[in-house]
């Protein structure tokens, strides 16, 4: 007959070292260790989620557009630059869904926009709606 181990009991095998989560007990990881095993860490402020989306704090967000902006680029709808910083948002390639369930902060998937093309965009992915809805009076405010 097999006996367990009771909750608080530490086991008496030699090789487990009194371990108080073996035999039969299953695996109880730490506190911070269950935290950490849902994301690993690229850098300040940006995470990486097992199934590969990359999720960014605020100031990282801004970091990234401070970056594209000093790089030169161009807003993705009229391929113009920008000349007031309160009319550049950054902008989602593909949708974030609703309350950001499918967010993906990627390089690859973030771009400047002019701020009134980037509301009008809605959750509609980027390029569908460049395809489809976009007028060049979007980004210049005449909508």
């Amino acid at each position: 007959m097999k006996t367990q181990l009771k909750v608080g009991e530490r086991c008496p095998i030699p090789e487990h070292k009194g371990s108080r989560i073996c035999c039969g007990r299953g695996e109880v990881m730490p506190r911070a260790q269950v935290a950490r095993s849902k994301w690993s860490y690229i850098g300040p402020g940006i995470r990486k989620y097992p199934d590969g989306h990359i999720e960014r704090t605020p100031a990282a967000l801004a970091r990234h557009k401070e970056m594209l902006l000093r790089r030169g680029e161009v807003c993705v709808g009229c391929d113009e630059g920008f000349d007031d910083y309160r009319e550049v948002e950054l902008a989602h390639r593909k949708s974030k869904g609703f309350n950001g369930w499918k967010r993906d902060d990627s390089d690859p998937n973030l771009c400047l926009a002019h701020k009134a093309l980037n509301r009008d965009c809605g959750s509609m992915d980027l390029d569908l709606y460049l395809a489809t809805k976009y007028t060049e009076e979007v980004c210049k405010g005449e909508k």
